[in-house]
């Protein structure tokens, strides 16, 4: 985990925290989790970009490289901001270890920009990215919410799943990243309001009638 000097963010208890919750959700797929309390204290305004950012400095090391773009004005300032607290690489998405993006930009967007994410190879699936995913919400609401039926590792039979601001594009895409597995690219959705879920290459989903 990053060791970062941001005075209101206390990068020991919080960071651990949602690493916590982090690691929880991969391993109950489709479990939503409020990870509300460990992203305060950034100086992000509404949007997801707080929530992002907490994330990142969980996650992001001086090791691992990340693409960061939820679509904002500026996607370069907290991108620089992640950069200088977490000495991770800021890179194109295709080259990222760590891909923040929103879950409803253009389809035509989704395919060109991020239609080549890292799956990783058979000797070393783990080289797979984490796309994390901006979405408006999770639960049964919104002409933009999804239902998915998920079953797999960590879900006794089959739960159902719903999310919000989530393109069915994504979904498509992460079909076929997976259909090589172990090879694959895992997925973690998160809201701005600092809930989370998360979609591991082990899961399949079928959209709901």
């Amino acid at each position: 985990m990053a060791n970062v000097d941001v005075r209101t963010f206390d990068t020991v208890h919080q960071t651990q925290r949602l690493y916590r919750k982090l690691l929880d959700a991969m391993a109950r797929p489709g479990t939503v989790r409020s990870a509300a309390d460990d992203c305060l204290g950034l100086p992000f305004g509404s949007g997801g970009e707080s929530a992002a950012a907490a994330i990142a400095l969980t996650l992001v090391d001086g090791e691992v490289a990340f693409s960061f773009d939820l679509g904002g004005s500026s996607p370069e300032k907290p991108a620089e901001w992640i950069r200088k607290r977490t000495f991770g690489r800021v890179t194109a998405p295709d080259k990222a270890d760590y891909v923040f993006v929103p879950g409803m930009p253009e389809e035509t967007e989704i395919v060109q920009r991020y239609g080549s994410i890292r799956t990783g190879s058979l000797m070393s699936p783990e080289d797979g990215a984490t796309v994390l995913l901006l979405v408006s919400g999770f639960g049964p609401s919104g002409e933009s919410g999804h239902g998915w039926t998920l079953s797999g590792p960590g879900i006794s039979g089959e739960t159902e799943f719903f999310v919000s601001g989530l393109s069915p594009v994504w979904m498509e895409l992460r079909e076929r990243w997976n259909e090589l597995y172990p090879m694959g690219v895992d997925m973690i959705l998160f809201s701005p309001d600092g809930e989370l879920a998360a979609l591991p290459r082990t899961t399949k989903c079928t959209r709901s009638a």
